[in-house]
């Protein structure tokens, strides 16, 4: 299985001791829900990827029933079902909010809050000008929580324009954009 952004991966292992070929349900539900509601009937394969931004961003939990009713006369097939653990399905980028460049001197200083609803903040970069990403360390120097502040002092670039941009991502690798300009 392999990583792409907005898809999630199951995979499961099963046997059957006589050698009967077995087929997966999977069902899915948030953890605040009762129902099970089905994601994939009659998988053949012992893993499965979907798209998972058609799902509100929550906590979820998966069941997969593996049986082997095809290889069986009818009401003689067996099944197992597992429930695997919470996940985090998290398709929104994190927000910033109050971001602000003001020159002083030859300094510009950046200040700006990101959070994040559901994923911790992983990192926050800044560009001036379209210029490459530099990291931005939250005034706390430890990212690991769902809200941060940001104060950055870099060089003022000689252009008497200046656009500054903020780039934050979270831990779910959603990431947002925003910039600012001073004259």
């Amino acid at each position: 299985m392999t990583f792409d952004k907005g898809w999630i991966g199951v995979r499961w292992r099963a046997s059957d001791p006589n050698g009967d070929s077995l087929e997966a349900k999977l069902e899915i539900r948030g953890v605040e829900e009762r129902e099970w509601k089905p994601l994939k009937d009659k998988v053949k394969e012992s893993r499965y990827s979907w798209d998972a931004t058609g799902l509100a961003d929550g906590r979820y939990r998966l069941r997969v029933t593996v049986t082997d009713a095809g290889d069986n006369y009818p009401a003689q097939g067996l099944s197992a079902a597992a429930e695997s653990d919470e996940f985090v399905i998290d398709n929104t980028p994190p927000q910033v909010e109050g971001l602000t460049a003001r020159v002083e001197g030859t300094r510009i200083s950046i200040r700006f809050k990101a959070s994040d609803a559901i994923a911790a903040l992983q990192s926050a970069e800044y560009s001036i000008n379209g210029g490459e990403w530099i990291a931005a360390p939250p005034t706390t120097r430890m990212t690991d929580s769902l809200a941060h502040d940001y104060v950055v002092d870099a060089e003022k670039p000689a252009a008497s324009e200046i656009t500054v941009a903020v780039k934050v991502t979270d831990e779910n690798d959603n990431v947002t954009v925003r910039k600012v300009t001073v004259k």
